[in-house]
């Protein structure tokens, strides 16, 4: 899922925190000549420039695109700046909670020595009371604001509603669109990456058939087998029963036949046994 918001405002010509005036030429400004690849502005929690990456107050996404535009508050037109960011999933998951649902910009109004304003950085905060306060404490600690922070001015906090471009239909409806994107007869209007995706899918599922095609196949010899070793044990059993059977029925080698009576003689000799 990308975390590329949509366009949304993040601050208006007028005062800033430090009760200086952001110029509508500032805004103007800003949004010409923002450009990522030669400085783009990061996103910080109430101002503040960690040191450490896991810090509290390290950077929480990029800002990608800046415009202009006007807009009507209270019955009076005034220029806006909006802009686009590439949120962390930290930050994310913070505006869901609904904490730093505010949003102050951070203008130079002479980037470079050039005389122009650029859109130096962002800034999420709870309440726009807050980030005039902490202002005021670290004034004399340059380094909690970046190397340019004297000069640089910080907007009135907006408050913001970030909506990402995948977000808007809802989880169960993004699962749904992304499941129909898989595999719907359309596929092909979906581009390249849900080509790719349905390749791989169909890939795997060959991949699980072979296998399970594999083991059945295992099996079936081996219930062959299984069977042939019943066989064998049968026939083997037969065997034993009859060699058995005609053991039990042979004489006894160790017993002496008597001799036969072959009557008597009519003498008087003695017959001897």
């Amino acid at each position: 899922m990308t975390n590329k918001s949509k366009f949304f405002r993040v601050a208006v010509e007028g005062e800033t925190i430090d009760k200086r005036v952001i110029e509508r030429s500032w805004i103007e400004q800003a949004a010409k000549n923002y450009n990522q690849s030669v400085y783009g502005a990061r996103i910080w929690v109430e101002h503040l420039r960690g040191v450490m990456p896991d810090s509290s107050f390290r950077a929480y996404g990029d800002v990608l695109a800046a415009k202009a535009e006007e807009v009507d508050i209270n019955g009076e037109k005034k220029l806006a700046l909006f802009a686009q960011i590439d949120a962390t999933a930290d930050l994310v998951e913070m505006n869901k909670k609904r904490q730093k649902i505010f949003t102050s910009i951070e203008i130079d109004p002479n980037f470079q020595g050039k005389g122009e304003a650029y859109l130096v950085g962002l800034a999420v905060t709870d309440s726009p009371a807050s980030i005039g306060t902490e202002k005021l404490s670290f004034s004399s600690m340059v380094a909690k604001f970046g190397e340019n922070a004297e000069k640089n001015a910080f907007s009135i906090a907006e408050e913001t509603h970030i909506e990402f471009e995948d977000d808007s239909k809802g989880l169960f409806a993004g699962m749904v669109q992304k499941f129909s994107d898989l595999f719907s007869p359309q596929i092909e209007q979906q581009g390249a990456e849900a080509k790719l995706n349905f390749t791989e899918v169909k890939k795997v599922l060959e991949q699980i058939a072979e296998t399970f095609g594999k083991q059945s196949t295992a099996f079936s010899k081996m219930q062959q087998e299984l069977n042939e070793l019943k066989n064998q044990y049968s026939e083997l059993e037969q065997k034993h029963n009859a060699l058995s059977d005609s053991f039990n029925h042979q004489p006894d080698p160790n017993h002496n036949k008597r001799p036969e009576s072959t009557g008597h003689s009519g003498s008087n000799a003695a017959v001897v046994y």
